[in-house]
């Protein structure tokens, strides 16, 4: 029976794949680079893999042992050296896969095909910025052309300290696009599998309620909610690119004329997965039968307004920097009640009652780092 490999076993992505995948008694094995990652301590880990560097253990990997799409650095290494690797890979081939993760050729891509993006800058070298300077909305982002979860993004209000953060961008990301922020309440990440033919499977739509940190985050609390007019954007745009897989595509709904705009394709599993499995869309058990055994019964439809969140760490530390900023205490009082309000819950992105280890490993680790510093 053909093993899933799950990396990044320290966060709680892994987790949901773990549990997905073992509550259907496939057999499981999670990579990380410390012993006490969360996902070892579920009861539906096969193994638990400690690796100094990810990379370290595939060597010893076989065409039985199908690694899934949970950590970009693992993706990009075995997709392009398959001769190196015998393991399987439940993600695309590196051309595929290497142009989803680049921002600039899915913008680029996106305006081809007429789909709404944000206004874009590609500046290649430092030096080039004063050229552009004076074309550039403020206030302005300045995003990596790959980046995970959000690491490296950086906003500017105006011409002033531009510059600095330009350059520590390039030092330390390597090529960066600007943009202009997009004044925005509303985001969505649409979330689909592919079939080998370019043909979707599943789908589903998971609304961001609230992020941490607060106004620029990732999701922290996600609903499932109804926009064909997304899934019909983002299908296009993953048909376009010759994608197969499960990939996130995200969007923000522009304040100042109410047009999706793009921002960006996910070519893995994403942060609020959970939220779609809750919602009757299993996409790490169909990710492992598609590539298994190359095809997926095609059934778009899933629960609408199922409520999703991170009650811990995210809302957590979204609420204390709330109480402790300078917010309004209407917006504190808010704040405080909707954390509160754990009936409206359906699941969470790491508790849970029918595997409730993952969670104390958790909060025990987070005590003895509080004792230890």
């Amino acid at each position: 029976m053909t093993r899933a490999i799950i990396p990044r076993g320290d966060h709680f992505v892994a987790l949901a794949v773990v549990r997905s995948l073992g509550k259907k008694n496939i057999k499981t094995a999670v990579i990380s680079e410390t012993a006490d990652a969360m996902s070892f301590h579920s009861r539906y880990c096969s193994a638990g893999i400690v690796s100094g560097t990810s990379m370290d253990c595939y060597s010893a990997f076989t065409e039985d042992d199908l690694i899934m799409p949970t950590e970009e650095s693992s993706m990009i290494e075995v997709s392009k050296n398959r001769k190196k690797y015998a393991c399987a890979c439940a993600f695309p081939e590196y051309p595929v896969l290497a142009f989803a993760f680049d921002k600039k050729k899915v913008l680029d891509r996106a305006g081809e095909l007429g789909i709404p993006c944000p206004e874009t800058w590609y500046i290649e070298r430092a030096e080039a910025w004063e050229r552009e300077s004076g074309h550039l909305p403020f206030p302005a982002v300045i995003k990596p052309i790959r980046s995970l979860g959000g690491v490296g993004i950086s906003f500017v209000d105006s011409p002033h300290g531009f510059k600095k953060l330009f350059d520590e961008s390039v030092k330390n990301f390597g090529p960066v696009v600007i943009q202009e922020k997009i004044p925005y309440d509303e985001r969505y990440s649409v979330a689909i599998l592919m079939d080998y033919s370019q043909s979707m499977r599943r789908c589903c739509v998971l609304k961001a309620i609230r992020s941490y940190p607060v106004e620029t985050g990732p999701a922290s609390f996600v609903e499932t909610v109804y926009r064909p007019d997304l899934v019909k954007m983002a299908e296009l745009l993953l048909q376009s690119i010759g994608y197969h897989g499960v990939a996130e595509v995200e969007f923000v709904i522009d304040k100042r004329d109410k047009t999706p705009k793009l921002m960006e394709i996910n070519p893995r599993f994403w942060g609020s997965l959970q939220g779609a499995i809750s919602a009757g869309v299993d996409f790490p058990a169909l990710v492992y039968e598609l590539f298994k055994d190359g095809s997926v019964e095609k059934k778009p439809e899933y629960k609408l307004g199922v409520k999703t969140r991170s009650i811990f760490p995210y809302e957590y530390r979204r609420l204390k920097t709330i109480l402790r900023g300078n917010y309004s205490l209407d917006f504190k009082l808010q704040s405080l009640i909707g954390f509160l309000k754990f009936y409206q819950d359906d699941a969470y992105f790491i508790v849970s009652l029918d595997d409730v280890q993952p969670f104390l490993s958790m909060i025990t680790r987070s005590v003895r780092r509080r004792i230890h510093f």
